[in-house]
């Protein structure tokens, strides 16, 4: 007994050493310091959505690994995984590469990370499809690490387990891994070019010029001349307008840390204050339309200058290319329509009120259906990508623009319509037409998710508006209410004092005698009880 003990520990030492030198044997190291990895290519700049693109792995020591006993793994980590996803196959070609274990895992690094391992054991897979799922950018990493050959049920029973299990998600998936070397490749996937988008957006654009002549159709110049004479209030509303709203965008952008091409989507919608959406808001909310009017009219030129100028400077700090004539082109049709409304307003009302009547009703529940069937099924693409932190920076710049409209009509002592105005106007903007001018400025897929935000702004903009409503009518309710029950206690209050007081005065004349002239002129007593 006293000698197996010894024994014991011996054997284990020489089985420790012999599993040491199997991991890392001298010929292994030196063939890994002389090894080289690249990948080709390096850049897929166009890759078109539902397509694939072939990358070669090359190896300068992987089958001098593979002839010794050991394995070799690729992993390939993508950035985005909803952009792009790596197969050893091409579906397409039906081209299959047998593979023997694959590894399957998510990894949070900030953003929708995941990586997949495949054996490159003789030479099996030595090349790799990128599937490009949706539009966007995305990096792919990929990295070979010679595995001990005892390794590679270890790896099988890794991927067996549930992806919950905190093994699972370590990075040391691969045992006994020495690193080879690695390669990135940058990624770019954008939508397929069809006559169904370019019809899409030149419709979203004529439906946001006939609203713009509509909204014009209700303005009539001669009513909107009180507020030209006393500015206060316009110029308070295009001062927060095009001087605070652009840099609360960007601020925002940098605070929720959306990607650049959605903030650049941001910073334009803000830089194209007003609208349809402005104008049927302040209508909702019980404000002043022709202070509504006034702003929307010199809105629509403002931004002629002014949206261009932010924009450059945004895009020069994202190194983005912006096609400025295209942008002044569509704002000026916004406002040459706008324009047109307010002249024929004001010199044919009948005219004006005629084209309301059988143009812009008509044409408003068309942009409602279009945005609803056709809008939904073209951009399905945006809601991958709207996730609950674009959401969130979409809510906040809206939340924003109410709360500084409301809070400053408040600081310079505006009436209460007022205030409804500057705020509503304050927080909506052209939604409508920012989708066609960024999509037509901007190349792809800058322009595809720069348009999300805009998509994002028509449909979340409401929101506020309905909880206005909400409350507005729910308070109407419970001061209604209210009110009858005062009314109610008030009248309970009345008749309790009136029977006291009826029953103080019977106590003081209980029966007093009255005494009235008969017909034929004698005196009768009768008693009258008085309350």
């Amino acid at each position: 007994m006293p000698i197996k003990l010894p024994l014991l520990h011996l054997l284990l030492l020489l089985r420790l050493g012999a599993a040491a030198e199997a991991v890392s044997p001298p010929f292994i190291n030196a063939t890994i310091a002389a090894c080289e990895v690249s990948v080709s290519p390096s850049v897929v700049e166009a890759q078109t959505v539902g397509t694939y693109q072939s990358l070669t792995v090359n190896c300068s020591c992987c089958d001098s690994i593979a002839e010794a006993g050991w394995l070799v793994a690729v992993r390939a980590s993508i950035s985005n995984a909803q952009i792009a996803a790596i197969t050893a196959m091409n579906r397409r070609e039906r081209q299959a590469i047998p593979v023997q274990a694959a590894l399957r895992r998510r990894c949070d690094v900030g953003e929708a990370c995941t990586f997949r391992e495949f054996p490159y054991s003789a030479g099996e897979v030595k090349q790799l499809y990128i599937e490009a799922n949706n539009v966007g950018r995305a990096r792919i990493l990929i990295s070979l690490f010679a595995v001990n050959s005892s390794s590679w049920a270890q790896l099988k029973s890794v991927v067996r387990k549930p992806a919950a299990q905190p093994e699972a998600d370590s990075e040391d998936s691969l045992p006994n891994k020495v690193p080879l070397g690695s390669g990135e490749i940058s990624i770019v996937a954008l939508r397929k070019q069809r006559m169904i988008d370019r019809a899409f957006e030149w419709s979203i654009g004529l439906v946001a010029s006939v609203l713009a002549f509509c909204m014009g159709c209700m303005t009539d110049l001669r009513e909107t001349r009180p507020h030209y004479k006393r500015p206060l209030a316009l110029l308070t509303c295009l001062i927060l307008q095009h001087l605070f709203l652009p840099p609360i965008a960007l601020g925002l952008y940098k605070l929720f840390g959306i990607a650049d091409d959605m903030g650049f989507g941001l910073v334009a919608i803000a830089t194209m204050p007003g609208g349809g959406m402005a104008h049927l808001t302040v209508f909702l909310m019980s404000g002043d339309r022709n202070l509504s009017a006034a702003i929307s009219l010199l809105n629509a030129l403002i931004n002629l200058g002014l949206s261009p100028a932010w924009l450059s400077l945004f895009t020069h700090y994202l190194q983005f290319e912006l096609l400025h004539y295209r942008l002044v082109l569509w704002l000026l049709m916004l406002f040459i329509s706008q324009f047109i409304g307010s002249l024929v307003a004001t010199c044919r009302p009948g005219l004006a009120q005629a084209a309301l009547n059988w143009v812009g009703r008509p044409l408003l529940l068309l942009a409602t259906i279009l945005m609803v069937t056709l809008g939904i099924y073209i951009n399905h693409y945006a809601i991958d990508h709207l996730e609950s932190k674009e959401m969130g920076c979409v809510l906040a710049f809206i939340a924003s623009g109410f709360c500084l409209g409301g809070l400053a009509s408040y600081l310079v002592k505006l009436d209460k319509p007022r205030r409804k105005t500057l705020a509503a106007e304050t927080a909506c903007c052209a939604c409508l037409v920012a989708i066609p001018a960024i999509r037509m400025s901007c190349d792809s897929p800058t322009a595809d998710l720069a348009t999300i935000m805009p998509l994002a702004a028509a449909i979340f903009t409401p929101a506020p508006i309905i909880v206005y409503l909400v409350s507005h009518r729910v308070k109407g309710l419970l001061g209604s209410f209210i009110d009858k029950r005062k009314e109610k206690q008030s009248r309970h209050y009345s008749i309790v004092s009136s029977l006291a007081k009826m029953a103080e005065d019977v106590t003081a004349v209980s029966a007093p005698l009255v005494i009235e002239e008969g017909e034929d002129g004698s005196a009768e007593k009768q008693k009258v009880t008085t309350l």
